[in-house]
């Protein structure tokens, strides 16, 4: 039996463990134990009898019960790629909610070289703090290198959503990620697709909308701009041609709201068109020939 100095410093020791796994999403790991003075016989005696549990990823456990889901993982991917692991590529843009899907192994970029079998860790001696941030308690790169990591291999709609939802969410200014691409793979994709002058898009309906515009030579419009005190989807501001994409997930409860915008764009002098997604998709030649004209375009 340990003596009674001996006892009260071990349960120091694991408060200070339990306040730090709090923090980390229940997880710690080796090199912090070892900060803690919580040696790797006190780790295996944990282990052994339960109440801890390794992680997936070396030198991580989980303080108590392991805990479910992708956060939880991640975070104790980038712990073991210490010091300063952080989330990277289509890992940082899941953390950052705009990929849709959690990759089945996480990527991550450190200072220093790590193998590990179980996730994607890259060396990069520039890393520094400045790099990365914190979010949703997870070290991460920032969302500007996060995107240059994917520029080359994405298609450019796809990348253009991705983008969009960045910049909806005040995690990417455009005009820094033009900067930061210039010289590196990818750059010409993203001058084409990023202009730091337009309003980021909402919805697929409006990033596919663009891309029509680009494909058949028509000048590229403002979007979600605010006229005769109403935002409107796209707009030709020399034309004052006002077009609405009527998806059905947005209008199909909005009868009456879209007939007071029509009167009062209307009454503005602003000419309006309501494309619906399968004009867009199935008569696209058609539609360019209609814009065209009303654009007045040769």
């Amino acid at each position: 039996m340990l003596p009674c100095m001996a006892r009260r410093r071990v349960h120091r020791e694991m408060r200070e463990v339990w306040t730090l796994a709090a923090e980390q999403y229940g997880l710690v790991a080796r090199f912090q134990l070892v900060e803690l003075k919580v040696y790797d016989a006190t780790i295996r005696r944990r282990l052994a009898a339960g109440r801890w549990h390794a992680t997936p990823y070396p030198g991580t456990y989980w303080v108590g019960w392991p805990a479910a889901g992708p956060l939880p993982l991640a975070r104790a991917a980038t712990l073991a790629c210490h010091p300063g692991g952080a989330l990277c590529g289509n890992s940082a843009l899941a953390l950052y909610e705009v990929l849709g899907y959690w990759p089945g192994v996480p990527e991550i970029v450190a200072p220093g070289e790590h193998r590990h079998d179980t996730l994607r860790a890259r060396r990069c001696r520039t890393l520094g703090p400045a790099d990365v941030i914190v979010y949703r308690g997870i070290p991460v790169v920032r969302a500007w290198r996060a995107v240059l990591e994917v520029a080359p291999t994405y298609e450019p709609e796809r990348l253009q959503r991705i983008i969009d939802a960045l910049r909806l969410k005040d995690l990417l200014d455009a005009e820094e990620l033009l900067r930061r691409a210039a010289g590196r793979p990818g750059a010409a994709k993203l001058r084409e697709i990023v202009d730091p002058h337009r309003n980021p898009m909402r919805s697929v309906f409006e990033q596919r909308f663009l891309a029509f515009c680009r494909r058949y030579g028509l000048p590229v419009p403002e979007v979600n701009v605010h006229v005769a005190g109403f935002e409107v989807d796209v707009y030709w501001r020399a034309a004052q041609l006002v077009v609405e994409l009527d998806g059905r997930r947005y209008h199909e409860h909005g009868f009456e709201a879209d007939r007071i915008r029509s009167n009062a764009l209307t009454a503005a002098s602003q000419r309006h068109l309501r494309i619906t997604w399968r004009t867009l998709v199935e008569q696209p030649d058609e539609l360019a020939r209609t814009l065209r004209r009303l654009l007045d375009l040769p």
